[in-house]
């Protein structure tokens, strides 16, 4: 009983979940989560948030430029 209480209780906390037939698993998102998490330490700093946008809007440009390249090549 402790144990399915446990596993109940970490279900509804979303650290794992189960699969009828094949077990209980934890989540793969449970680390960033956590408050010490990695991921979350850089997106609270503003200069690692600008550098990161920076870099998205470099490689969108670099994708719409190859899609423009292909559909003219295509025509």
């Amino acid at each position: 009983m402790t144990v399915q209480r446990a596993l109940r209780e970490l279900q509804q906390m979303r650290t794992t979940y189960s699969i009828a037939g094949k077990g209980t698993f934890v989540h793969p998102d449970t680390v960033d989560r956590r408050d010490e998490a990695p991921l979350r330490k850089a997106l609270a700093d503003p200069t690692r948030l600008r550098g990161l946008g920076d870099y998205l809007a470099q490689q969108t440009a670099i994708l719409e430029r190859c899609e423009t390249a292909e559909s003219t090549k295509a025509k």
